[in-house]
């Protein structure tokens, strides 16, 4: 599979406003291709992985912090 970047309408990742309700937003007003907010990996590796059943998401969070380090 080849991906076509030509004329697409492309949300890339922006600090702190880069989570997934922007991300469903730009892709239900159009965008094609929507990326994450960067992870740092040795963060990311000490995540536990949870599955949000009253968001319907999946969420990684730290074991030293309650907040969800990513949520998709």
């Amino acid at each position: 599979m080849v991906l076509d970047y030509k004329n697409k309408v492309i949300l890339a990742p922006m600090v702190r406003i880069g989570r997934l309700p922007t991300r469903l937003l730009a892709l239900k007003y159009g965008a094609d291709i929507v990326y994450s907010e960067e992870i740092i990996d040795h963060r990311f590796i000490r995540c536990k992985r949870y599955v949000n059943d009253a968001l319907g998401t999946i969420d990684f969070i730290l074991d030293t912090d309650s907040r969800p380090l990513f949520r998709t």
